[in-house]
């Protein structure tokens, strides 16, 4: 199962979801977090989640801070000031090969409508209760005051579903049932129910079989203590999951406002099937290449290591037949031994035992030792490697090894596969937070579909003119790797028949 297949389905969760690891920094997301955020990709790769919302450190209140600690999901509604609206957070777990969280998956659904209209309905009611409206019959007319309270119509045209009931109870005092009182049009979208059916009815004339479940007890307490409650429930009776808020508006009854969270629940189970698979996936993966690293790796060491002594001269005379096989031995053994290396370095780091040692590196030295190893690899293929100027006092921190495979990777592709008397060229520059790297070629191009999975593993570039040169696709897809380590962003810009320009960049400083 691919991170892509994930990510797709990330794509399709009608509100703001994100991926965040123990240092508040965002690591995925989907579009709705930047709708809801109203910020651009760059804000939300660059930025901790709560310097988002326009804080200098962590709330003091956190789902996901929460969710480190106890090992549990949780859950939170809070308003952002920032934002000016009421946000409603869930956080659940992603647990790592030894059980431990590495991540927390964030669900985040504005609710600013929902409160408002229970801020309504809260004044509304506390201004009826103190009129002294309340019956023993209580309906839409006393719920709803004529259109001089500016109520009027308030909960019918209301979004939430909306519901009043009374509720019953035996002669112990204990509550067995309710009764509908009052409804609006979109308790009757959500839950299929026509008012007309259910009011002043009981619950139990009109769901069969609730009286197992615990909706009548959970409300039964909101109705004697008047105690509000919010929760999550599944009712097998309509098949659906609903998100509830009940409260009191008088000792005795209950009201409700709620959506409909069927689908959203769905997508999500759907959701934390792929992540369990990827996982098992991703398990099963990592212990087959640790088993292969023996059996692999001394063979091919024996052959390579043979076959260079047979080409050594001293060994003794071959013909030039001979030679050319030994030769081919020796390279097609380096090529699957470096695929090898590959897949195992990979495998450790989907395992997470890769980690950053970072440093204050300047700009100009790293690129001059870059240059000193690529340089005779282009010159062999009579290709211009040209470094663009780099501004003398530009430094940034990060993984010096990391950053030099990156570059290796990159300019390794843009010399294999430019023709000779081709032209590469490296630049360097820097923004306001990040420092930039851009390698140009002149390589055959890609069109729009070569590019779309170019970072993705074992994917090369299916081209006739370009079939000849060997590749693993793992280069790419480490960088990549790499570059998110350092909370960056890699893409690729190409035209078939004019060249790539590939470019990674990654923040001066360190995100803590």
């Amino acid at each position: 199962m691919r991170i892509s297949d994930i990510e797709d389905i990330l794509r399709t969760v009608p509100h703001a979801v994100r991926i965040k690891d123990s240092n508040n920094n965002t690591i995925s997301y989907n579009e709705e977090l930047c709708n809801l955020l109203n910020k651009g990709h760059d804000e939300i790769n660059n930025s901790t989640c709560y310097e988002l919302i326009g804080k200098d450190e962590p709330c003091d209140i956190c789902a996901t801070a929460m969710t480190f600690k106890t090992g549990k999901s949780s859950h939170i509604e809070k308003y952002i000031e920032f934002l000016d609206k009421w946000v409603d957070y869930r956080a659940y777990p992603i647990l790592d090969n030894n059980g431990e969280i590495s991540k927390v998956v964030e669900h985040i659904r504005d609710i600013t409508k929902e409160k408002k209209v229970e801020g309504q309905l809260y004044r509304l009611l506390h201004e009826n209760r103190s009129n002294e409206i309340y019956t023993d019959k209580i309906g839409p007319d006393t719920l709803l005051p004529d259109d001089n309270t500016g109520y009027s119509g308030i909960f019918d045209n209301s979004l939430n579903a909306f519901a009043l009931h009374k509720i019953v109870t035996d002669e112990h005092g204990d509550p067995v049932d309710y009764i509908f009182t009052s409804v609006n049009n979109a308790f009757e979208r959500d839950t299929g129910l026509k008012a007309e059916d259910i009011i002043g009815k009981k619950v139990t004339e009109v769901i069969p079989g609730i009286e197992n479940s615990c909706f009548i007890k959970t409300y039964g307490q909101v109705a004697l203590t008047m105690e509000p409650v919010h929760l999550e429930e599944y009712s097998e009776q309509l098949h659906k999951y609903y998100d509830i808020s009940a409260f009191s508006p008088k000792k005795g009854f209950f009201a409700v406002i709620f959506n409909d969270v069927t689908d959203l629940r769905i997508k999500e189970e759907v959701l934390l099937q792929e992540k369990i698979s990827l996982e098992a996936a991703s398990l099963a993966q990592n212990e087959l290449f640790t088993g292969i690293n023996h059996e692999l790796r001394t063979p091919l060491t024996s052959i390579i290591g043979f076959t260079e002594l047979l080409l050594y001269p001293k060994t003794g005379d071959l013909s030039d037949t001979q030679k050319k096989y030994l030769e081919n031995i020796q390279s097609s053994g380096k090529h699957l031994l470096n695929l090898i290396n590959n897949i195992l370095y990979n495998s450790k780091i989907e395992a997470g035992k890769i980690e950053l040692d970072y440093e204050i590196i300047d700009a100009i030295s790293i690129i001059t030792d870059v240059k000193n190893v690529m340089y005779p690899l282009a010159l062999r293929k009579t290709i211009d490697l040209r470094i663009s100027d780099i501004p003398y006092d530009l430094t940034f921190e990060a993984d010096r090894i990391k950053i030099k495979q990156i570059l290796y990777n990159l300019l390794g592709n843009a010399v294999k596969f430019t023709p000779e008397n081709g032209m590469i060229e490296l630049s360097v520059e820097k923004d306001d937070n990040n420092i930039i790297f851009t390698i140009r070629d002149t390589g055959p191009g890609m069109d729009k579909e070569g590019t779309k999975d170019i970072f993705s593993p074992f994917v090369q570039l299916r081209s006739d003119s370009i079939q000849k040169y060997k590749g693993t696709g793992l280069g790419l897809m480490i960088s990549k790797r790499f570059v998110e380590m350092h909370k960056g962003t890699i893409g690729v810009e190409s035209k078939k028949g004019e060249g790539s320009t590939f470019s990674f960049s990654i923040p001066l400083k360190i995100k803590i």
